[in-house]
């Protein structure tokens, strides 16, 4: 078997194995560029008290059909008043139109300096492919035009109730994506424990991609929903 398809193997067999799971359709639109449905599954699989294995993986259609993107990852949380974790992630993404695909390696860390507030920091390496025989391949690390790039995130929880929370966030980092520096992604979240080990998730964002006057420029608009499962 091809190291691209051990990867996807390793992908779903966490997503089937791991005690949490998060199964998510959804709907990427940007303006002159694309339109897609984006159906993914996530999977997280404890090591120990500390330690967050996890994994992802992604198909769209119509356009770009077919799998389009993987994702595998490791937290580890350091012991702090802040609760920090560290990290580090392996992302492949591609778009089966146009021939093109990217892969980065990712190193990260997060920390709560209060309990409803998530802040984290890091650094991606990304690696566009164009050759078209090599675009899908999720180990290949040639590229043309290598990039280093500055990833963030904040997240707060500003409603949290029995069953009910509602969170913004705004980062540039994703467990199948990254985007530029100088973009300004945000998002509201929403979970809803509907039963013992069961939470229906949504979502809605877009991003900033500058400002011409006083008008703000958006890019593309996402929005999914699905359910998490948890035992």
């Amino acid at each position: 078997m091809s190291r691209s398809g051990c990867l996807l193997v390793l992908v779903l067999s966490l997503a089937a194995a791991g005690p949490s799971q998060t199964a998510l359709i959804g709907v990427r639109h940007e303006r002159g560029v694309e339109t897609k449905m984006v159906g993914s599954l996530l999977a997280d699989f404890p090591v120990g008290a500390r330690a967050l294995i996890y994994g992802a993986v992604a198909f769209s259609a119509p356009r770009h059909a077919g799998l389009c993107g993987l994702g595998f990852g490791a937290e580890y949380r350091v012991l702090g008043a802040w609760d920090a974790s560290l990290g580090a992630a392996l992302q492949h993404e591609q778009w089966n139109d146009w021939r093109a695909g990217e892969n980065r390696v990712l190193v990260f860390a997060s920390a709560r300096p209060a309990e409803n507030l998530r802040l984290g920091l890091g650094t991606a390496l990304r690696l566009p492919v164009y050759e078209p025989a090599r675009y899908w391949l999720p180990f290949y690390w040639h590229s043309d035009a290598p990039e280093l790039n500055l990833m963030y995130e904040a997240e707060w929880l500003f409603l949290d109730l029995d069953r009910v929370s509602v969170s913004a966030r705004v980062a540039n980092i994703e467990r199948l994506t990254v985007r530029n520096a100088q973009q300004f992604p945000f998002s509201l979240k929403t979970s809803w424990q509907v039963a013992p080990g069961w939470t229906v998730r949504a979502r809605c964002g877009s991003c900033i991609n500058g400002l011409s006057g006083l008008l703000l420029n958006f890019g593309e608009t996402f929005a999914d929903a699905g359910v998490k499962y948890e035992f």
